[in-house]
């Protein structure tokens, strides 16, 4: 994308908006009240976000929305699915650069550590960010990665960089890395002295901006915290930096067994049947 072609682009905003509109929800004469109002919202917006642009330029697009997944793989032999959605990945001269679409107003506040974007909710659309930043690392790997936030109420501040715009080092993800494991082994069962995803109840973990889904079982229904567990897992995974909503899926199948619990749940310290009661 050049000069030229942000020229062409700015001709046709309009034009542009309506056919995403058309293609997505309504056809433009059936239009009325808010959803013009809307309409006409989107496309200042887009008007905005191309003179933004204009300073970054010449640049490639290689992502918009992208859905991420990877495989978090645990000392244990347990993995679990990360998944998100990011807005836009830009290429630079050989570089790849993170965009993060905000639609509230953002604090740009500069952590001094890794461990700052766990420890400090004021840090949660950063943490969400080096997430995004983390999972491109994982999939797209052996590129210098960058990442900036664009809040749409104060666009003409343009993107505002993390890392004092440096691309982040692999000492700095494998912290990331480090952390986030650690994070996730931080949910404890009340009944059991160990971490519910030690003891294999955790299935899966999606994420999708800022919505966090668990899918996770108990060893069996008859679990006496099978009322309780999935709405305290929920309660903490909400409070985790960056997350905004969080929802529990209770299944049973695949049925636990004593097979998925790591080696930290050794039977020197869980025995049968206090296993099978929970």
């Amino acid at each position: 994308i050049d000069e030229n072609v942000l020229k062409g682009l700015s001709k046709k905003i309009n034009d542009l908006v309506d056919q995403a509109i058309h293609l997505e929800f309504l056809a433009i004469d059936q239009l009325e009240g808010k959803n013009i109002l809307l309409r006409n919202v989107i496309r200042e917006l887009v008007s905005r976000i191309l003179e933004v642009d204009k300073t970054y330029l010449p640049f490639a697009i290689l992502q918009l929305e992208k859905d991420v997944t990877s495989i978090f793989e645990f000392q244990s032999g347990k993995v679990v699915k990360l998944f998100g959605i990011i807005d836009r990945v830009d290429e630079k001269d050989g570089s790849l650069r993170i965009v993060d679409y905000k639609t509230g107003k953002v604090e740009k506040r500069k952590p001094t550590a890794i461990e700052d974007y766990f420890n400090n909710t004021d840090y949660k659309e950063q943490f969400q960010a080096m997430y995004y930043a983390y999972l491109t690392n994982i999939s797209i790997p052996g590129r210098q990665i960058s990442v900036g936030l664009m809040a749409l109420k104060t666009m003409k501040e343009g993107i505002w960089m993390l890392n004092n715009g440096e691309p982040f080092s692999a000492e700095q993800f494998t912290q990331f890395e480090s952390h986030l494991k650690e994070l996730i082994t931080r949910i404890f069962d009340p009944e059991i002295p160990v971490n519910i995803y030690d003891l294999g109840l955790i299935y899966g973990v999606d994420v999708a901006d800022t919505h966090v889904v668990v899918t996770m079982t108990l060893t069996t229904p008859h679990c006496p915290v099978a009322e309780s567990m999935p709405g305290e897992v929920e309660l903490r995974v909400s409070t985790v930096p960056g997350v905004a909503t969080a929802e529990v899926n209770l299944v049973w199948d695949p049925p636990w067994d004593p097979q998925k619990m790591s080696d930290a749940c050794s039977y020197t310290h869980l025995t049968l049947p206090r296993i099978y009661s929970v």
